[in-house]
């Protein structure tokens, strides 16, 4: 079997293509080189060594082979209709990914505020929340926490002007449908997260799977136990309150009161790592100051739903720990 050869070079590529092709080499690429053009270089390249191969022992080869994954993603897949949403996870599920279906983009946004994933894959058309309008909260969120989720759009239409009405909207990619799998599976090469970035987030306290650092809360009390339940208590006492000025005073156009609720909750909730409750709070907190309150409304919605998931899982620590 004859190998395929990229070469990488930092004295300038090769442009001579005939002498390239005398040489040996599939392709040729200048360093630096970026993690995206390399794996759409190697992409290609196997890709025609696959084309030109006629031996029969290679013949039932298939092309989306040539671009299988080595590692497991987890991808969200956001899909209404039932036929399409079977093909698609299968399809993925062969490739060795793991996929949780979502069966419209509010669904999508609850699943990505529950758990990690490394890869959006969206519909365009859908009932209650179509794609574009899921987009819009997931980069909003983002704004916040900072993180970037890859999102590819699937859509039907596949009308001139698709594509950039996509990406306009804050999504990563487009593939059209009926999806062809060897072009679903080629962005998934070209925008998963590098590797060992999927467990590090996935394992990582604060991260879109976990609300609060243990280990954190644990050592703020130097491991007193008792100590700890004794300020989730507190903390659980004390945030309706913060959380009813806060939204009064966003309500109210309060920018003063706003700054005054969002600080005194940023600085309860970073007693126990909650980077989530943290980073909206703090960002409330910059609103108020700038009295610019036009995204607190929203932002407000999203702490509320964080800081409830924060003390569920402040009070099952606690419940734990004193078994």
């Amino acid at each position: 079997m004859d190998t395929t050869i990229v070469m990488l070079t930092s004295a300038g590529q090769i442009s001579d293509c005939e002498r390239r092709r005398k040489i040996g080499l599939a392709a040729c690429l200048t360093k630096p080189v970026k993690q995206s053009e390399l794996l759409r270089t190697i992409v290609k390249a196997l890709s025609k060594s696959t084309r030109v191969v006629t031996r029969p022992i290679h013949v039932t080869q298939t092309q989306p082979r040539s671009i299988e994954m080595s590692r497991n993603l987890r991808i969200l897949l956001t899909e209404d209709n039932v036929v399409n949403q079977r093909l698609a996870i299968r399809l993925l599920e062969k490739q060795g990914h793991t996929v949780i279906a979502a069966n419209n983009g509010r669904e999508a946004v609850t699943a990505l505020e529950r758990e990690y994933f490394d890869i959006v894959l969206m519909d365009v058309q859908m009932p209650e929340m179509d794609g574009f309008e899921a987009t819009a909260c997931i980069r909003e969120k983002e704004r916040i926490s900072g993180a970037h989720i890859p999102i590819i759009a699937m859509t039907a239409h596949a009308m001139k002007g698709d594509r950039e009405r996509c990406l306009e909207a804050g999504m990563d990619a487009y593939v059209s449908k009926p999806i062809q799998s060897e072009a679903l599976f080629k962005l998934i090469v070209e925008f998963a997260p590098p590797v060992g970035q999927s467990e590090a987030n996935s394992a990582t306290p604060g991260s879109q799977g976990e609300v609060f650092d243990q280990a954190a809360a644990l050592a703020q009390v130097e491991g007193d136990q008792e100590l700890l339940a004794e300020l989730v208590d507190l903390f659980t006492s004390d945030c309706p309150r913060l959380l009813t000025e806060i939204k009064q005073s966003t309500m109210r156009g309060e920018a003063a009161g706003l700054a005054r609720a969002a600080h005194a909750l940023k600085g309860a909730a970073s007693n126990f790592g909650a980077t989530g409750v943290v980073a909206m709070a703090r960002r409330l907190e910059e609103l108020g100051q700038a009295e610019e309150l036009i995204e607190a409304g929203a932002i407000c919605t999203t702490l509320e739903a964080e800081v409830g998931r924060l003390t569920t899982a402040l009070g099952a620590l606690v419940g734990q720990s004193q078994i």
